[in-house]
C-alpha cells in the first residue's frame, strides 16, 4: 500500500535580522541587576537589627504549639490509666482467671488497681442483673458499693449501650451519684452480657488544669461544644450545683470573664494572625487587657470533641511582638522593593529561557513537533532560539524513518551500543493467519486500520517485557529482547509477552465477532541463542538490529504453528526448548515434539506455550 505520510516542508529561512530591535547582552543585563540587588542589599544591613523577626515568629509559635502539646500530654497521662485498668480487668475475666461470681476476689480486684491508679475515682462491674458491684475513692478511702442501676436515671440505657458495642470505649459524660461529680467513663462489654467501667471524676480534671502554667495571669481549661467547660481550675469544688442540674456549666457561668469572652470579638493584628495561624488560637480584649487564647481540638476520650488549651495576657510578650512588628514592616518594605525590581528582570529573562528548556525537553523526549520558537531581544537567546528551530526542522525529518523507541533505549544505553557484539538473546516473530485474502477484502483505509490496531496490540505486550520491536514485515512483526540491554530474563521476558499477547489476541477476537468481524489468528515463534547486535547496512543506511541464526530459527517456529493451528483456535505460540529452558517457570505449557526446522541441520524439541 502506498505511504500517505505527508513529508514536512522544508526549514522555513530563520535567518531574517531584526532591524529595528537592538538586542542586550545577558552579561550586561545580569551585571545591572546585580549591581542594583547589592545596593538594596547594603540597605538591608542597616536593617540587620530586625534580623531575627523570623526567628521570634517561630519561637512564639514553637512555644504555644509546645503549650498545647504539654496539656494534652497531661490530660492523656491522666485518663489512659483509666483505659489500661478496665483493659486489664476485662482480660482476667475473659481468661477465668477472675470470675465475677466471686465478689470478694473482684472487690480486692478492683481495690488493687484504684491503689496503683490514683487518677481513677471508681470501678464497676455491671452484670445482666442491673445490680453493679463498684469500688469507689471516697473521702480518701475505697468503699464497696451495691448500686442497682434500675434506680439510677440513665444507668440502663448506659448499660444497653456498652454491651452492645464491641472493644474499649469512652462514653458519653455521666453524674454519678456516688461521687457527686460529672465523672468520665471508660467502658468495656465482658462475655455476652456485662460490663466493666472505670470513672474519672471532673474535679480531678480541674484540678489538673489548675496546676498547669506558671504565669500568673495564665489559665487553662478544657470546653466540650465549645462553650460547655469539663475543666477549669475555678471548678475544683463546685461541681454540686451542677450535678443537681444534670448538666455542665458553660463559660458563661464559671466565674472567669476572660473565658467568657473566649469566642467574642477577636483582637486583630499580624503578629497574633502569624503566630496563631491554622486555628492554634486568637486574641481577644477583656476590660482593656488583650489575652493571647492558645488551643487544639482534641479526640479522643468521649464522643464529643474537647477544646483543650490556655489563656495568658498580651503584656508577657507584648515588648517582642512590639519590636517584630516594627522589624517585620521595614522588612516588607525592602522586600517589595526588591522582589519587584527581581521579578521584572526574572520575568523579562526567565520567559525565553524557560520556553528554550521546555522545548529542549521536548526533544530530548523525540518530541519534535512543538511550535518554533520565537525570537528574542536578547543576543545570546535569540542566537539559541535560531539554531534550536533548525535542529528540530532537520530532527522532525530523521523522525520519519527512525523508530523513536529504539533511539530511546540506544540512548539509555550510551556508545556502547554503536559496537557489533555477540549476545544472547530471545527473539520473536508473528504473523497474522490467511492475512493476504482478508485484505483482498477490504479496503485501503480499513487494512490499514486493521494493521495499526493489531501492531498496537503487539507493541503494547512487547515493550511491557522490556523488549524492542525490530521491524514490521507487513503483517508479520519481529521483536528481540536482551539485543540493547544485557539481561538473564530475556527469555521469561518474552515467553510472558507472548503469552499476554495470545490472552489479549483471544479478548479482542470476541469484540470483533460481536461486532460480526471476522477474528484474527496468529502464529508466535520464539527462540533464544547468540546473534550478532549492531548496526548492519551501508554507510549510507543502517540498521541498528540482530543477524544469525537464532533469528531464522524465530521465523521458522512461527511458520511451524501451521502443524498445530487448529481450525477452532486463533492463536499458537511455539517455542524452542532452548527458549523454554531459559525461562524457566515463565514458560507454561507442554512439549509437542521434536521437528525438523527449514535450513537447519538436526530437529529441535518444540513446546507450545499456553
Amino acid at each position: 500500500m502506498a505511504d500517505t505520510t505527508a513529508a514536512p516542508s522544508g526549514p522555513p529561512e530563520l535567518d531574517t535580522p531584526l532591524v529595528a530591535k537592538r538586542r542586550v547582552s545577558i552579561v550586561s543585563l545580569l551585571g545591572f541587576g546585580a549591581g542594583a540587588m547589592a545596593l538594596l542589599g547594603l540597605v538591608a544591613i542597616g536593617m540587620a537589627i530586625f534580623g531575627g523577626i523570623d526567628a521570634s515568629v517561630r519561637l512564639l509559635r514553637q512555644h504555644s504549639l509546645a503549650t498545647v502539646d504539654t496539656l494534652i500530654a497531661r490530660v492523656s497521662l491522666h485518663l489512659r490509666p483509666a483505659e489500661d485498668v478496665i483493659a486489664f480487668l476485662g482480660d482476667r475475666i475473659a481468661e477465668g482467671d477472675l470470675d465475677p461470681a466471686d465478689t470478694a476476689r473482684l472487690s480486692a480486684a478492683f481495690v488493687g488497681a484504684l491503689a496503683a491508679a490514683p487518677q481513677i475515682d471508681g470501678i464497676s462491674y455491671m452484670p445482666s442483673s442491673k445490680l453493679s458491684l463498684a469500688v469507689v475513692r471516697q473521702d480518701s478511702e475505697l468503699r464497696l458499693k451495691r448500686v442497682d442501676m434500675r434506680t439510677v436515671p440513665g444507668a440502663e440505657e448506659e448499660f444497653i449501650n456498652t454491651v452492645s458495642q464491641d472493644g474499649l470505649f469512652w462514653g458519653d459524660l455521666i453524674y454519678s451519684p456516688l461521687l457527686n461529680e460529672p465523672v468520665l467513663n471508660v467502658r468495656q462489654r465482658v462475655g455476652t452480657g456485662a460490663a466493666l467501667a472505670a470513672v474519672v471524676s471532673l474535679g480531678e480534671l480541674s484540678r489538673l488544669v489548675a496546676n498547669f502554667g506558671d504565669g500568673p495571669g495564665q489559665r487553662a481549661f478544657i470546653l466540650v461544644n465549645h462553650d460547655q467547660v469539663l475543666a477549669h481550675p475555678a471548678l475544683v469544688d463546685r461541681w454540686h450545683e451542677y450535678v443537681v442540674q444534670q448538666r455542665l456549666p458553660t463559660i458563661a457561668e464559671v466565674g472567669d470573664p476572660v473565658l467568657a469572652a473566649m469566642w467574642g470579638p477577636r483582637a486583630r493584628s499580624w503578629i497574633s494572625a502569624k503566630v496563631l495561624a491554622g486555628g492554634l488560637g486568637h486574641r481577644v480584649s477583656v476590660d482593656g487587657v488583650e489575652y493571647i487564647f492558645i488551643y487544639r481540638e482534641f479526640l479522643g476520650f468521649g464522643p464529643q470533641t474537647w477544646v483543650v488549651g490556655q489563656y495568658l495576657p498580651l503584656t508577657d510578650i507584648l515588648p517582642l511582638t512590639r519590636g517584630i512588628a516594627f522589624g517585620g514592616l521595614a522588612a516588607i518594605v525592602l522586600l517589595l522593593a526588591a522582589g519587584v525590581f527581581a521579578w521584572r528582570i526574572g520575568r523579562w529573562i526567565g520567559r525565553p529561557v524557560a520556553g528554550l528548556a521546555e522545548a529542549a525537553h521536548q526533544i530530548r523526549s523525540l518530541d519534535f513537533e512543538g511550535p518554533d520558537l520565537p525570537r528574542s531581544v536578547l543576543r545570546e537567546i535569540d542566537a539559541a532560539a535560531t539554531a534550536f528551530n533548525a535542529s528540530r526542522q532537520a530532527l522532525r525529518w530523521f523522525s520519519l524513518y527512525v523508530p523513536r523507541r529504539l533511539v530511546t533505549r540506544l540512548l539509555a544505553e550510551g556508545e556502547a551500543t554503536m559496537v557489533s557484539r555477540r549476545r544472547q538473546v530471545t527473539v520473536m516473530f508473528t504473523d497474522i493467519v490467511g492475512f493476504t485474502p482478508m485484505a483482498e477484502q477490504l479496503g485501503e483505509k480499513e487494512t490499514a486500520e486493521l494493521l495499526n490496531e493489531h501492531f498496537a496490540l503487539l507493541a503494547r505486550f512487547i515493550e511491557a517485557e522490556g523488549g524492542v520491536i525490530d521491524k514490521f514485515m507487513g503483517d508479520a512483526v519481529m521483536a528481540t529482547w536482551g539485543a540493547i540491554k544485557r539481561t538473564e530474563e530475556h527469555a521469561a521476558q518474552a515467553c510472558r509477552a507472548a503469552q499476554g499477547i495470545a490472552k489479549a489476541v483471544v479478548e479482542q477476537n470476541a469484540k470483533r465477532m460481536a461486532e460480526g468481524l471476522p477474528p484474527i489468528r496468529v502464529r508466535v515463534g520464539l527462540h533464544s541463542g547468540p546473534v550478532v547486535v549492531g548496526n548492519i547496512g551501508s554507510p549510507g543506511r543502517i540498521n541498528f538490529t540482530v543477524v544469525g541464526d537464532t533469528v531464522n530459527a524465530a521465523q521458522r517456529l512461527e511458520v511451524l504453528g501451521k502443524l498445530f493451528l487448529k481450525e477452532d483456535e486463533q492463536v499458537v505460540v511455539l517455542c524452542s526448548e532452548a527458549t523454554h529452558r531459559a525461562a524457566g517457570e515463565a514458560a507454561t505449557g507442554e512439549p509437542v515434539g521434536e521437528h525438523h526446522l527449514t535450513g537447519r541441520e538436526g530437529t529441535v524439541q518444540v513446546w507450545r506455550l499456553r
